[in-house]
């Protein structure tokens, strides 16, 4: 039980620990919990990617009708114009893309053909992205849009030129951070759940490292605020 004048921090369920509040003095003991497997060795697994600076080829991919045959230079809902695959996030392909009307470089999260074919599904989720374009805070990873037509449909979303804590712990000494090194990221996180939870009142339900991006200025970028888990749960829903 949390003591007089302690706050309650919503982190949600993670891959890494289940469990829902984490009650704590500050932000970073919840958020150090969540990232204790970037300085603790982890067990052999293959590591999910979402965006880096070192594009996954489409060898790389369990490649299924999230990709519809795109190629870079395409052009998507007379808007987009394909560069290279990113990876691929828990649910989606996601690809770099220059967006012509905000005339910069985006990410595109392509959604599975199973949610694009459920309108309810689909719904569901664009209320979700909806809601996130209000989340305009810089350790934030920005939504521009929703996009869709008969075959497809993505999540337009701000492009961060940098790894996931997840794919950097890989290229650190014996797999693993310094738990010094750590402490600004930290305080980054926090600055980001404060924001989103006391101003947005916007939580995110599926906090873990692989969702925390650090941009080539060294600065985080807390991503999938509530769409990952929301996408999660409609596939669930989808396929019971």
């Amino acid at each position: 039980m949390a003591g007089e004048g302690q706050k309650k921090i919503y982190v949600g369920p993670t891959n890494c620990y289940s469990f829902v509040v984490v009650l704590a003095l500050d932000c970073q003991t919840a958020v150090s919990t969540i990232l204790r497997p970037l300085y603790e060795r982890p067990p052999n697994r293959k590591t999910s990617h979402w965006c880096s600076n070192s594009p996954m080829s489409d060898t790389d991919l369990d490649l299924g009708q999230t990709l519809r045959g795109f190629a870079p230079g395409e052009n998507l809902f007379g808007r987009y114009t394909l560069k290279t695959i990113l990876g691929r996030g828990g649910m989606g392909i996601v690809w770099r893309a220059f967006d012509e009307h905000l005339e910069r470089d985006v990410a595109l999260k392509f959604l599975p053909e199973l949610i694009v074919l459920d309108h309810a599904a689909l719904d569901e989720l664009k209320r979700e992205t909806k809601r996130n374009l209000e989340l305009t805070h810089h350790n934030i990873v920005r939504i521009y849009d929703f996009a869709q037509d008969t075959e497809c449909a993505c999540i337009s979303m701000e492009y961060v030129d940098g790894a996931t804590l997840s794919s950097a712990r890989i290229d650190r000494p014996d797999k693993v951070f310094e738990v010094e090194d750590l402490g600004p990221l930290l305080q980054q996180v926090c600055d980001a759940l404060q924001y989103a939870h006391a101003q947005a009142r916007i939580v995110h339900r599926d906090l873990k490292p692989s969702n925390l991006m650090v941009n080539a200025r060294g600065e985080v970028k807390v991503a999938d605020f509530g769409i990952a888990r929301s996408l999660s749960d409609s596939v669930s829903m989808l396929t019971i």
